[in-house]
């Protein structure tokens, strides 16, 4: 299945090509997590803010569906 990615704030310096205005396109096997996803893409945990699907924030447990689309930002710091 096929799932489109766009990554926010530094985030796409972990993924080697990543056009910031098309995002990419990420296969992952069918019945994979929002986990699988930002394992198989490189991102350090330690990076990670949140996750949101078609609009909708999830937890790295969230399984995925072919065509969706996933934002993930990164983890803010400061104060």
């Amino acid at each position: 299945m096929n799932v489109s990615v766009k990554l926010f704030g530094t985030l796409p310096r972990h993924v080697p090509g990543y056009d910031a205005r098309s995002g990419l396109v990420v296969a992952l096997p069918e019945g994979a997590d929002v986990g699988r996803l930002i394992e198989q893409l490189g991102i350090p945990a330690s990076r990670l803010g949140m996750v949101s699907v078609d609009g909708k924030l999830v937890k790295s447990s969230h399984r995925l569906q072919g065509g969706e689309r996933v934002h993930v930002f990164q983890r803010i710091f400061g104060g």
